[in-house]
């Protein structure tokens, strides 16, 4: 039987190297059947290997003392409200981040990879990066978590399918159903009862077990099948059609719609018009860039709530999103744990209208994006065998000794690298003493640390960029380049891109945009059959 995987916990590398995994897809796959990997590097691999450029030891600064700066500076960036503060956003856009993250990275590392909850570690050198942490993502926004791909965790079977669609699981009869819901609104799942050899119970039976651990990623994984099944219902596709009809549709929402309302719209389309500088489409090699996936794209982090309105049901708190789904939880209250349902009872569904802007009501707001997280997050669960340290608990911590150990430079000289490229503006530098003066006392204190003196943590830096010069309404410059560089990069070496044809246009029919531009999340949920009836 598998074990659970929790939030932030990887693949082990040499289970997949030499434990003959063979993994499903949905029996169409795209690709051969082996089992690839994509090296991690960087976006500025001078940088992370220059001791002016980076936080590292020296005569008057030990490993030790860094290591401590940084749980100080961690524990320091907690929302000590129990309501957190609104930005922007609609929280659905905070889940479709991590939607998008579970398409385009699967990290696998070596059970030989030097752990960050220990009191004293060093930076790893290149060749350890290297060899010992690889990204099992080989072609990125094609939708593999959903679809699954022979050779890829988790399965040994296809994704389920019914005939040319992608099958859907049913909702527990519990509680009042939801009025416009209908029982198909869960994954489908590994039966309670009679498990099956080398599954657990319940477990989803989707290409990435990752979007069942929280239950707004999970049902967001429902609404991408039932768009698959509705571009085979209206418009009379095959299944192999429908999926590229899917892929791209949603490689269009995560570009005009996600990444617009993310980053500076002006540093995505100068990114879109000009040749790759970093991250080029032509390059010999596809990598993840470890600035993007282990600092800038985790901002979303900081947009989480501590509670959310599901439905008009159901008010909850973080820990029950994630109890209501069988790999954080056990599909039951968090306040019971000898509580478990089979499959999501159907007063858990949710109604979108909550987290888009699909009715005249407004919908739920994600935090900003700033230099503080949610509560909850300082404490986070432990599911089945594993036990977790006070550093693994703490997400904020986490983040910061993992940046740490991989090397990635500072915020302030990745920004100097890039005015030097001509890409930011010299008065967009926020120097420490700059962020020191808009940040809370408990951070300024952390901050006042000696291992901060010469540079700011690069994923705290660009949270406080979005803070200090967009008031956490969406990416500063440096993370709009760094999120546009590498999602619009890897967005191009997908071999069913809509960037590789200047004629790709929506197909939702007329009563949704038929311009590529004007796509968003909400048209896709709605064509999904998932528009919520609003009537109290």
């Amino acid at each position: 039987m598998p074990e659970k995987r929790n939030h932030g916990t990887s693949l082990i590398l040499e289970d997949l190297l030499t434990g003959g995994q063979r993994r499903g897809g949905t029996g169409d796959e795209m690709e051969n059947d082996q089992l690839a990997f994509v090296d991690y590097g960087y976006l500025f691999p001078n940088l992370a290997f220059d001791s002016s450029a980076t936080l590292v030891a020296d005569d008057n600064l030990s490993t030790s003392a860094i290591i401590s700066a940084l749980k100080r500076l961690g524990y320091a960036m907690v929302e000590r409200a129990s309501l957190g503060m609104d930005g922007d956003l609609p929280v659905a856009y905070t889940y479709f981040g991590q939607f998008i993250d579970h398409d385009i990275t699967l990290e696998a590392q070596s059970k030989h990879l030097q752990p960050i909850d220990v009191p004293d570690f060093a930076p790893l050198p290149e060749m350890t990066i290297r060899q010992q942490l690889k990204n099992l993502r080989t072609s990125p926004f094609d939708l593999d978590s959903v679809y699954g791909r022979v050779g890829m965790p988790p399965h040994d079977i296809p994704v389920p399918r019914h005939g040319e669609k992608l099958a859907l699981g049913k909702n527990s009869r519990v509680g009042s159903p939801i009025p416009g819901k209908t029982n198909d609104n869960d994954l489908m799942r590994v039966p309670a009862e009679e498990p099956w050899p080398h599954f657990r119970a319940k477990q989803a039976l989707i290409g990435d077990e990752r979007n069942d651990e929280n239950l707004i990623t999970s049902q967001m994984h429902v609404a991408f099948l039932k768009l698959h099944n509705a571009f085979v219902d209206t418009q009379g596709l095959n299944f192999a059609d429908a999926r590229v009809a899917t892929i791209q549709h949603y490689q269009a929402v995560v570009l005009f719609d996600f990444l617009r309302k993310i980053c500076d719209e002006t540093v995505v389309d100068q990114t879109l018009v000009r040749n790759r500088l970093f991250l080029s489409s032509c390059a010999d090699r596809l990598y993840m860039p470890l600035e993007f996936s282990a600092a800038a794209y985790r901002f979303g982090h900081s947009m989480v709530r501590d509670r959310y309105i599901l439905n008009r049901q159901h008010d909850v708190k973080l820990a029950d999103l994630l109890s209501f789904t069988e790999l954080s939880g056990n599909i039951g209250p968090a306040d019971s744990p000898t509580t478990a349902y089979e499959t999501l009872p159907r007063d858990r569904i949710i109604e979108w209208q909550n987290f888009l802007p699909i009715s005249v009501q407004k919908p739920v707001l994600a935090r900003p994006i700033d230099t503080l997280l949610a509560h909850p997050l300082t404490d986070l669960r432990e599911e089945a065998d594993i036990v977790f340290t006070d550093v693994m608990k703490h997400l904020a911590q986490r983040n910061l000794l993992r940046g740490y150990l991989l090397r990635l430079p500072t915020g302030q000289s990745i920004a100097r690298a890039l005015i030097r490229a001509g890409l930011l503006d010299q008065q967009m530098l926020l120097m420490p003493a700059t962020i020191r003066a808009h940040v809370s006392p408990t951070e300024q204190q952390a901050l006042d640390d000696p291992a901060f003196q010469k540079g700011t943590p690069l994923w705290y830096y660009i949270l406080a960029e979005a803070k200090i010069l967009r008031e956490g309404k969406r990416l500063g410059p440096l993370g709009s380049i760094l999120v546009a560089e590498t999602l619009i990069g890897l967005l191009r070496r997908s071999p069913h891109s809509i960037l590789n044809s200047d004629q790709w246009q929506p197909q939702l029919g007329n009563l949704f945009p038929t311009h590529v531009a004007d796509l968003t999340l909400r048209d896709l949920i709605i064509f999904a059959g998932l528009g919520d009836v609003v009537e109290r």
